[in-house]
């Protein structure tokens, strides 16, 4: 039994009035270094904290209890404690009833921690402010856990990303998805290859375990099989990251299975069925796992604004907690749309959203940077009529991460590419090989550079993307005048007049000009970008004086005319 899951399962069942449960990964960071320095004493990383209870009159979390996979800490009324898992015989309740002078009877219960040595300790006091019989329940079942063939007591990691485990758990990991993409055809095909080499660049897979990882989808290779990979995860992962490891492959298994079919019809698939109850997840979180993918695609195609990005994740944590689904689990492995957990993890931090995920404490505080620039001069750009280049900046720093990743995964797809050609190139000089290996060969190299090709256009993509969130949505066609005037400026007025020159309608039907037209090619957007650039559009100071001047010249037109 995995005792660590049945403490994060029944712990809840302690709570009254008087505490508050909280289970990782949905700790609140506030009560969480509260308790880990006056309950735990700062003995504790916090990435190992099943749960706390927080009993403090304003809860800061410093008083209740903390519980892990082998101890609980306990800071009641100021009696700290620390009780072990493993030295728990059995906790004992006695009733005692008590009769006033008219009568009335009054009941209550001792509880005694009975350890393994025979000493005995009345603890009930430490059980204030819970489910006295419920916590003593709990107890008791821990202790049965441990008495199981191969049970024992330990305290591991909860929830650390794949990015930060070893690198053969990776490379397993990885195998594992390889196998999905052979199950159909017994090929690696270009999207599928590409779409694994984004998994091994933003897991940050070493080179050793690159190049098996590069011979095993070469078919080179032997093939481990899927129960093989499953039991060196279940041997070598922590136990409070395991559950969430096999839901994040389920993710990249479904991720690739829409790639090329782009269907949610997940469960016609025999194929993710038979690896679906391999990895033990259930229908309902398969669901919920798809979900998260739609939602991640919608990011970018459907191009949502900060407001909306965190809105979409407040209702995907809300969708996933309640069918036991952490979102740390499907960011596990990184986001389905290129970025790392440690790119997602920042990017929610300058949401506002730092927490949602759960990851390792070795996170915490990456979003600073970002949070600081997110507001500045906001109020400015506001009264300039800029506020709008402010919505985007998530879905920016989303989109750089995205090109930095892609283009490291083509630097890796050219490095491939090369040494499949230089092997090539080996066999017809040395022409002791068979026609079928060159043929293979050669098949391999046509795959790898539409791969390439692939990650290219990827490339291109979040670069224009990324652009387009730099570029205001309208611009007012007096600041343009003002800030590039003369005949000397003409052509770059007539550029940014050019790409601002699409008319929308509302739902009235009425008309509306000068929207910037989404469908100009990659070149001309950045021209466009300099252009505003080059004549201080961006620069609040020079954008507010056009403003001014603008709106002092309209309004001396109006007293004039």
């Amino acid at each position: 039994m995995n005792i660590e899951k049945m403490i994060r399962d029944e712990v809840e069942k302690i709570q009254t009035s008087g505490g508050k449960v909280y289970v990782s990964p949905d700790i609140p960071e506030k009560k969480l270094n509260g308790a880990l320095s006056a309950i735990a004493n700062n003995e504790v990383d916090a990435e190992y904290v099943l749960a706390i209870l927080d009993t403090s009159l304003f809860g800061s979390g410093k008083a209740g209890c903390v519980f892990l996979g082998d101890r609980i800490y306990f800071n009641n009324s100021g009696r700290k404690e620390t009780i072990l898992f493993e030295e728990i015989a059995e906790v004992t309740s006695e009733r005692h009833v008590k009769t006033d002078e008219q009568g009335n009877e009054k009941a209550w219960f001792e509880y005694t921690l009975v350890k393994k040595d025979g000493s005995q300790e009345n603890i009930t006091e430490l059980f204030s402010y819970s489910e006295k019989n419920e916590f003593a329940k709990l107890l008791n079942q821990i202790a049965a856990s441990g008495k199981e063939e191969g049970a024992s007591f330990e305290s591991t990691n909860q929830v650390c990303p794949l990015a930060m485990m070893e690198d053969e758990i990776k490379r397993s990991y990885i195998e594992l998805i390889c196998n999905f993409a052979y199950a159909d055809d017994d090929v690696i095909d270009p999207v599928e290859y590409s779409e694994i080499m984004t998994l091994i660049v933003i897991n940050e897979v070493g080179k050793e375990q690159r190049l098996l990882l590069r011979a095993y989808m070469a078919g080179t290779v032997g093939r481990r099989s899927d129960d093989e990979l499953i039991a060196f995860l279940n041997e070598h992962v922590d136990k409070g990251s395991l559950d969430a490891l096999k839901m994040s492959v389920m993710k990249d298994v479904l991720n690739l299975w829409r790639k090329k079919n782009r269907s949610e019809d997940w469960n016609a698939d025999e194929n993710i069925v038979s690896l679906q109850k391999k990895l033990g997840v259930p229908d309902e979180q398969a669901v919920c796992i798809l979900e998260t993918i739609l939602e991640n695609e919608k990011i970018l195609s459907d191009r949502k604004s900060d407001i909306e990005i965190k809105k979409s994740l407040q209702e995907l944590a809300s969708k996933s907690a309640a069918v036991g689904v952490p979102l740390a689990a499907v960011y596990l492995s990184g986001s389905v749309i290129g970025i790392s957990a440690a790119g997602m993890t920042s990017g929610l931090a300058a949401l506002g959203l730092g927490g949602v995920l759960g990851f390792s404490s070795m996170f915490t505080g990456i979003g600073v940077a970002v949070l600081l620039g997110v507001g500045a001069y906001k109020g400015m750009k506001k009264v300039t009529g800029m506020g709008d280049l402010e919505k985007n900046k998530q879905r920016e720093l989303m989109l750089q991460q995205i090109v930095k990743n892609s283009q490291r995964a083509l630097n890796y797809l050219v490095e491939d590419v090369n040494a499949v050609t230089a092997e090539l190139q080996e066999v017809i000089q040395k022409g002791q090989e068979t026609d079928i290996k060159i043929a293979k060969l050669s098949a391999m190299l046509s795959m790898m550079s539409k791969s390439a090709q692939g990650t290219t256009n990827q490339i291109s993509y979040a670069q224009r993307e990324k652009i387009l969130c730099h570029l205001p949505e309208r611009v007012s066609e007096d600041r343009i005048n003002e800030l590039a005037p003369g005949a000397t400026k003409k052509n770059i007025r007539d550029l940014i007049f050019m790409a601002y020159c699409e008319a929308r309608s509302d739902e009235e039907g009425n008309v509306t000009e000068g929207y910037l037209d989404l469908e100009l090619d990659l070149d001309t957007l950045e021209k466009v970008a300099e252009a505003l650039e080059g004549i201080g559009y961006y620069r609040v100071m020079d954008a507010s004086l056009a403003t001014a001047k603008s709106a002092a010249k309209n309004l001396m037109k109006g007293l004039l005319g």
